[in-house]
């Protein structure tokens, strides 16, 4: 997935708008397809088995712990700035945008980023993934390996870390849901953040400057 997006990117004009709407779509169904094609078509698995199936009832228990996680992953960045200062590594420039796009691309870019990416990830990850982990090697092998995968896929050596710390919070939201529905919602409540950090990335701070590399 990833050296398919780095060739179109290369391939193309990173600032149109068109090579970045096909690196989404083709990473995103990328996941998809694997998450389905190794899993359910191949072993002949309900589709549920990839967490795809009915959360919590009450509006108020769906919610909670999506906005728990979301607050846990924002303290932990706030802790991690002070980190990379003692250990002299330089802090991340802010993700630079393109928002000379046309309204209508931001706009799929955005529901890309914000519904489809945390989508594709959250079922190859968290329904996929750790589920295959958790059956050989245990619960918490499971939560790590998933979470160190998670993060080996982001590529950033400064960010990860917390993408790390972030795996492992949507790993225990799915674990605490029995359903993708709560990770999914945190994790794109956090690529929502991260997609409008990103557009305004000159009026950050520090802190939400790292946010805005944060697209998961």
């Amino acid at each position: 997935m990833i050296v398919i997006g780095i060739a179109i990117i290369q391939l193309t004009n990173p600032d149109e708008s068109l090579a970045i709407i096909i690196t989404l779509i083709t990473s995103s169904f990328m996941l998809i397809g694997l998450s389905i094609g190794f899993g359910p078509l191949l072993y002949k698995y309900p589709i549920r088995t990839l967490g795809l199936v009915s959360p919590p009832k009450r509006i108020s228990a769906l919610l909670l712990w999506p906005i728990v996680a979301l607050f846990a992953s924002f303290c932990f960045l706030a802790l991690y700035m002070p980190l990379l200062s003692m250990l002299n590594i330089e802090t991340p420039e802010p993700v630079p945008f393109n928002t000379n796009l046309p309204t209508i691309a931001l706009v799929i870019i955005g529901l890309l980023v914000i519904l489809v990416g945390p989508l594709a990830e959250e079922l190859f990850f968290r329904g996929f993934i750790f589920p295959t982990i958790t059956k050989r090697f245990g619960l918490a092998l499971g939560a790590i390996g998933n979470s160190l995968v998670f993060a080996l896929f982001h590529i950033d050596p400064v960010l990860f870390l917390p993408t790390f710390v972030a795996g492992l919070i949507l790993t225990f939201l799915y674990i605490k849901t029995h359903s993708l529905a709560g990770s999914f919602i945190a994790h794109g409540a956090q690529n929502c953040i991260a997609f409008i950090g990103a557009i305004t990335a000159s009026d950050l701070n520090p802190t939400a400057t790292l946010c805005s590399h944060m697209l998961y």
